[in-house]
């Protein structure tokens, strides 16, 4: 009889090590392996000393998802909860993850050529995609910067030096960055030297101009462009406009009509056809020449 009870403690015991395990309690909740209930206790989990979250040891072949609390502080593992990730598909990937703490402040994005998330936000942002900023509910991103709605304000920018080769930075129709070329708007100064205006004549050519300084003792109409502009090579010079700016007090810009130029002796008379009457008074010019270049041909004026 005593024999027989043994027996059946034996399967009992097998029956309930397959059913709900409760600590505490004697009546374990159906969904749960092992209910512990406790008011004043909790539950200790094995406590190893992990060496890098790339390396399993001290733990033999961890299975998914088994949980362990480390103590060590080396490498890129700090004291908490970890668990193992095992990677079905490349299981040398597979590693272990900590459970992020109140003191772990993990940033949205990755440390450079890594998956580990950064933890200081004064480490550099590196995303291998493109970022959005707005509701993208309807369109999905199409560019690696993709701002959905509202606008791009900078507070303060370093200002920098410019040079001759920058380029603008302007927007297309459905709103993406593009760089043009910027010489069509420098703004270009008066000198006494040939430049580039960065503007193009009708057949494409490019348009330079060139001021030249004068005194005239005497009232005037023609004057000799070689002499006033000596590194001026009028030869080879097509000129579509030619203003005259007196310096006075007043200021006054005197724009007039060249009735014509030599080549060969670099006089230019002003007037209009068949009138050479036209005379501008003694005192201190600016004289200054717009122009495109041209091989081989006489200069003329464009009107």
């Amino acid at each position: 009889m005593k024999k027989g009870y043994i027996i059946l403690l034996f399967m009992l015991a097998g029956f309930a090590a397959q059913a709900q395990q409760g600590f505490g309690t004697s009546n374990p909740a159906p969904s749960s392996v092992i209910d512990m209930v406790a008011n004043n206790k909790g539950v200790l989990l094995p406590r190893v000393a992990l060496t890098s979250t790339t390396v399993a040891a001290p733990v033999t072949a961890p299975a998914n998802a088994l949980t362990v609390f480390n103590t060590a502080n080396t490498g890129d593992v700090t004291p908490g909860f970890y668990y193992w990730n095992q990677d079905a598909v490349t299981p040398a990937n597979s590693k272990w993850v900590k459970l992020a703490t109140s003191n772990d402040l993990l940033e949205p994005w990755q440390i450079a050529g890594t998956a580990t998330q950064a933890a200081s936000n004064t480490q550099s942002i590196y995303q291998n995609a493109n970022v959005g900023i707005g509701d993208f509910a309807v369109t999905s991103l199409s560019e690696r910067l993709d701002i959905g709605s509202g606008n791009v304000r900078i507070r303060d920018i370093n200002l920098n030096t410019g040079s001759a080769t920058d380029k603008l930075v302007v927007a297309d129709p459905n709103g993406v960055l593009k760089t043009v070329d910027a010489s069509p708007f420098n703004i270009i100064n008066y000198s006494f030297s040939e430049q580039q205006t960065g503007r193009k004549w009708i057949d494409g050519s490019a348009v330079y101009e060139i001021t030249g300084k004068f005194y005239a003792s005497t009232d005037f109409t023609a004057i000799n462009v070689q002499t006033l502009i000596p590194n001026f090579d009028a030869s080879k010079a097509q000129f579509l406009e030619v203003r005259l700016i007196q310096y006075n007090n007043e200021g006054s810009r005197i724009t007039t009509s060249v009735q014509s130029f030599n080549a060969a002796t670099g006089v230019m008379i002003f007037g209009t056809q068949g009138s050479l009457g036209v005379s501008h008074l003694a005192g201190e010019y600016f004289l200054i020449v717009e122009y495109v270049k041209r091989q081989g041909t006489d200069p003329t004026v464009e009107n």
